[in-house]
C-alpha cells in the first residue's frame, strides 16, 4: 500500500545582508540573483544555493532529507537520513529522488526545485511504503 503522506512547498529567498568581508553574507539588491545547483560531494549529490558565486545554503552531509524516529524530553531524536539516488530534469525543474528507511518500511522522498530569480521554489513529497498507515 502506498499513500502520499505529506507535500511541503518551501520557498527560499536569499534575502541576506552583510558586508563585503569574505566571511560575511553577500549584500543583495533588487538585481541580485540566486543560483541553484546540485554538486557532487563525497560521492553524493548536494544541493546548494549561491549568491555572488558563494554558497549561502548547502544541504547537510548526513543527507538532504531527515526523519526523527523518537520523541524525548520535548525534542525529536534518533534521526534517519536520506540522500538523493537520482537526479532528473523536467523543463526548468530539477527533481531529486531518494529514500529514508525507518519503521520497517521506506519513505520515498522527492524534491522538485524551480529557480525563480532571487528565489528557489521547492516542492517536497514524502510517500510511505511500509506496514500500516
Amino acid at each position: 500500500m502506498k499513500k502520499v503522506i505529506l507535500c511541503v512547498v518551501i520557498t527560499s529567498s536569499a534575502l541576506l545582508s552583510g558586508g563585503e568581508d569574505e566571511n560575511e553574507s553577500p549584500k543583495l539588491d533588487s538585481h541580485t540573483q540566486s543560483v541553484f545547483r546540485v554538486t557532487e560531494h563525497r560521492g553524493s549529490p548536494q544541493v546548494e544555493i549561491l549568491v555572488d558565486r558563494r554558497p549561502v545554503i548547502v544541504s547537510p552531509e548526513e543527507g538532504l532529507w531527515s526523519i526523527a524516529t523518537e520523541w524525548r524530553d520535548g525534542r525529536p531524536e534518533r534521526w534517519r537520513y536520506g540522500k538523493p539516488k537520482s537526479i532528473r530534469h523536467a523543463g526548468l525543474w530539477t527533481i531529486l529522488e531518494g529514500e529514508i528507511r525507518a519503521f520497517g518500511g521506506v519513505w520515498k522522498v522527492r524534491d522538485a526545485y524551480l529557480p525563480l530569480g532571487r528565489c528557489v521554489k521547492c516542492v517536497r513529497r514524502f510517500e510511505w511504503r511500509g506496514p500500516g498507515v
